[in-house]
């Protein structure tokens, strides 16, 4: 606890020390500037409002950005719906068109194998009434 009463304290003092040195350094520079009190005011003022319209003009900028994200954002999700919405007409498209070869070509493949097992019991029964 005394500890930490100390470490406060030399916080604080480095703090009273840091405020008061800043104070010190901006006073020295006001009684040094090579300009007049008045000049400085007025440099200082165009300063300030150079900054403010900067600033401005930075968040005006990133509000535009956030916005053509959000459009962006937007567009890509109906793209994207849209191109998914197409796909899926097109595969039942196809699908559809490729049902009935598929039934025909099921229908063949089961004749022709029945043609090979009535050809393969003929070849067994000639090989058996040769030998």
């Amino acid at each position: 606890m005394r500890e930490r009463k100390i470490h406060m304290s030399k916080a604080r003092s480095y703090l009273i020390g840091f405020a008061f040195g800043t104070f010190l350094t901006g006073t020295a520079v006001l009684l040094n500037a090579p300009k007049s009190g008045k000049e400085l005011r007025t440099d200082m003022k165009e300063k300030g409002e150079e900054f403010k319209a900067s600033l401005t003009k930075f968040k005006s900028e990133t509000t535009d950005l956030k916005n053509k994200i959000v459009n962006l954002s937007k567009e890509g999700k109906e793209t994207f719906t849209t191109l998914s919405s197409e796909v899926k007409d097109s595969m039942g498209e196809w699908k559809r068109s490729v049902d009935p070869n598929l039934k025909q070509l099921q229908k063949d493949l089961e004749e022709l194998q029945q043609k090979l097992e009535e050809a393969a019991d003929q070849m067994n029964k000639n090989n058996t009434k040769e030998s």
